[in-house]
């Protein structure tokens, strides 16, 4: 047990290192959110972490929907599909959590936190992802561009939940949307340095 969670924390700080660098690159995200978690333990934890990651689902779904509409690359709008459906399942999950274990509903607070943190990272990724007349725009490049970082954040929440949630079912579902994110982030960096996006 011990190796694991000295495993976890090592990956978690690698994955922060590198979360850190991409976002700067895309207008950068803020840390109050993480700052809060922080600063929490068990139920309290639990409430905030999912309450937060309902947020950051919510914006990965809106980024794949505009990629559906928009992107031209069949490989890169089928990867768009594929979260919208595992992470819409997701948020109904997370809902469902909060209702049954602490009869609560996603904390405004704790939701407003992670999308402010969100926000210049998500202005850019619409800016590039939202077609101009008369304009040839780098659609699918953006959605790859956003959602890596977007991403690599919420491998490190994963990491942070698979070690300190109360749950033990939130724990291994932090566990799971790390693994799962971490394999989409590897495509999506070979798609971008192998296709002509």
């Amino acid at each position: 047990m011990k190796k694991f969670l000295l495993t976890l924390t090592f990956l978690s700080s690698i994955a922060l290192a590198q979360m850190n660098h991409d976002m700067n690159s895309m207008g950068g995200m803020g840390d109050s959110s993480t700052k809060a978690l922080a600063a929490l333990n068990g139920k309290a934890y639990d409430m905030a972490w999912l309450s937060q990651m309902i947020a950051h689902h919510q914006a990965a779904l809106e980024m794949s929907e505009l990629c559906v509409k928009n992107c031209v690359d069949k490989d890169v709008k089928n990867a768009a599909q594929k979260i919208i459906n595992a992470q819409d399942k997701e948020i109904m999950q997370m809902k469902t959590w909060l209702k049954t274990w602490y009869k609560a509903t996603p904390d405004p607070k704790q939701m407003a936190l992670m999308n402010a943190d969100m926000k210049p990272m998500m202005d850019t990724a619409r800016t590039g992802m939202t077609p101009m007349a008369g304009m040839k725009m780098p659609i699918d490049k953006s959605f790859l561009q956003g959602m890596i970082p977007h991403h690599q954040h919420a491998v490190v929440m994963g990491l942070d939940a698979a070690k300190r949630a109360l749950r033990l079912e939130l724990q291994k579902f932090g566990k799971a949307v790390a693994n799962d994110q971490s394999k989409e982030i590897k495509q999506f960096q070979s798609w971008l340095k192998t296709k002509k996006l």
